[in-house]
């Protein structure tokens, strides 16, 4: 990060600056994953875990498009990306994992899922450190932020759009099934053999 405000500024920031900038994504996110506890209804949690992500991925193509148009200062456009990836990746994990599989009713863990996803979180850090040290790149490194955060959001939406679609029409299936397999259910009498 230093080099994108030292391109944008001409300077260096304090490193005290670094955290004033990143402290209202980690407090928005916090209050937002907290919200989730609200919905008993683990597919109404699901739901609202997706919208985080999508308004997240959202605030960060706003806060790019913002800054690219000269609407944003640098600190400014730092703090709303911040707040916009705190909040799409915040929730991307055992939250979301553990409200898939309540609503699933499938029995197990979301450990693999976590252990798969943090993974590849990884993976994609070190390609982008491996990439910077030893890349030929030789552009914008604000240049570069901008356009991955552009390519981050918009395909980000599309690709949360697709999940809950996708989930909203496989539980919503498997909930019908439950509710057919009850209707046919012999009753209970209460005396087990």
């Amino acid at each position: 990060m230093p080099q994108i405000f030292r391109e944008a500024l001409g300077h260096d920031l304090p490193a005290s600056d670094y955290f004033w900038a990143e402290l209202p994504g980690g407090i928005v996110a916090a209050l937002a994953f907290g919200a989730a506890r609200r919905f008993a209804e683990p597919l109404a949690a699901l739901r609202w875990l997706h919208f985080l992500m999508a308004a997240g991925l959202t605030i960060l193509g706003a806060a790019t498009a913002l800054f690219a148009s000269g609407g944003v200062g640098i600190v400014a456009f730092y703090t709303l990306i911040s707040v916009g990836l705190y909040l799409a990746y915040s929730v991307m994990g055992i939250g979301l994992y553990d409200r898939l599989i309540a609503a699933s009713k499938v029995s197990g863990t979301c450990v693999g899922l976590t252990f798969v996803s943090d993974g590849l979180g990884y993976v994609a850090t070190i390609s982008i450190l491996l990439f910077k040290s030893f890349g030929s790149f030789h552009g914008s490194y604000l240049g570069f932020l901008k356009a991955f955060a552009l390519a981050t959001s918009v395909g980000g939406v599309a690709l949360v759009a697709v999940s809950m679609t996708y989930f909203e029409r496989k539980l919503a299936t498997g909930m019908q099934a439950d509710k057919a397999q009850r209707r046919t259910a012999p009753p209970d009498d209460g005396q087990h053999e």
